[in-house]
Parts: structure tokens; C-alpha cells; sequence
């Protein structure tokens, strides 16, 4: 209706550091992601998950394992497959990756499982990918590309299996975004 009426979409969310758990509203959310293509796939990154919108039963249903943790900011949907998604995972409260060092994490099954991916990026190097700072392209295979605070972009031209540096000595990179010429 253009806008004139809003509905809560947060059936399926829960929230530990609330008093209410499964609040109608209320909840973290570090970034929302639409499919380019499929109108009512959505993926989301909250301050505690991963979810997935279940457009059949009005709900989002989250996963998470396989990830390191359940806290971060980017996240990316595959163009071509609507259950592929990644995210890049933060710790609490330091909002840096982790013990385990810099990796994207995939998952294609709506976030029932992960796989990480770590091959090129720096070991044990500490980053960190704020909301808007990782985007995919539309080719095929898919790139999947991520910015950091310290002014470096990553960028993957087979889906997030091996990483290459391709810009650095940037001011922090808070928004990133592809597009194709040609």
C-alpha cells in the first residue's frame, strides 16, 4: 500500500540480552539483505545469529553451525542461489575476528550448516567488516568482495574458496558495493 501500513516481521527471533526473549520488537539488527532476483528471500545478520525469512510460514529461522560465534555486521547473499549466503564473524565485544584469524563463512542451506574459508587472507591478522562492507557481483562464478576498518578490500572470484587483496591503503571501508561494466 505505499507505505501507508507497517507489520512486524520478527516472528522466529530471539534475543538473549533482552528481558523478553521472542520480543515483537526490539531486536539487533546489523544488516538485512534482499535476494536481486527471488522477491521474498531474505538473509539477515543480528547481533546474536544468522537468520533466514520463511516467506511460507511468516517467520525467520535461524543457523549457525560451523560459525565461530554468532556476532558480526557483513553479510552477503549469493545472486544465483537463494540459500547461499556469507558472513564475515566478529567477537564480542572487541568487534575484531577472532582466535581463529579472518575467514568468510558460507552456508548453503539457509544457515543449517557453515564452511569456512580463510585461503590467501593474512593469518592471525586482526579485521574488521562493518555493516555495509561486503557485497557480491552478479557473475558466474559469483565474487564475493569485503572491506575493512583498516582501508583493505578482499575479493574472491571463485565464490569465497581463495582470497586476493585488490585495494589497500584506503580510509576505513564502510560500505562496499559491485557492479558490472561491459
Amino acid at each position: 500500500d505505499g507505505g501507508t501500513t507497517w507489520t512486524p516481521r520478527n516472528a522466529g527471533l530471539t534475543s538473549s540480552y533482552m528481558p523478553d526473549k521472542e520480543a515483537e520488537a526490539g531486536q539487533c539488527i546489523h544488516h538485512l539483505v534482499a535476494h536481486p532476483t527471488a522477491a521474498n528471500v531474505r538473509f539477515m545478520q543480528a547481533h546474536e545469529g544468522m537468520w533466514w525469512w520463511d516467506e511460507a510460514k511468516s517467520r525467520w529461522d535461524g543457523g549457525e553451525a560451523g560459525l565461530p560465534g554468532n556476532y558480526g555486521f557483513a553479510a552477503a547473499i549469493h545472486p544465483h542461489d537463494e540459500s547461499t549466503s556469507y558472513v564475515f564473524p566478529l567477537d564480542w565485544p572487541q568487534r575484531m575476528t577472532n582466535v581463529l584469524g579472518a575467514a568468510v563463512y558460507r552456508t548453503r542451506d539457509r544457515g543449517k550448516t557453515w564452511k569456512r574459508f580463510s585461503a590467501g587472507l593474512p593469518k592471525g591478522a586482526p579485521m574488521e567488516v562493518m555493516r555495509e562492507g561486503m557485497a557480491t557481483d552478479r557473475l558466474d562464478p559469483a565474487g564475493i568482495y569485503f572491506g575493512t576498518n583498516a582501508g583493505e578490500v578482499w575479493g574472491s572470484a571463485d565464490e569465497g574458496r581463495s582470497w586476493e587483496r585488490v585495494a589497500a591503503y584506503l580510509p576505513p571501508v564502510l560500505s562496499l558495493s559491485t557492479a558490472t561494466v561491459g
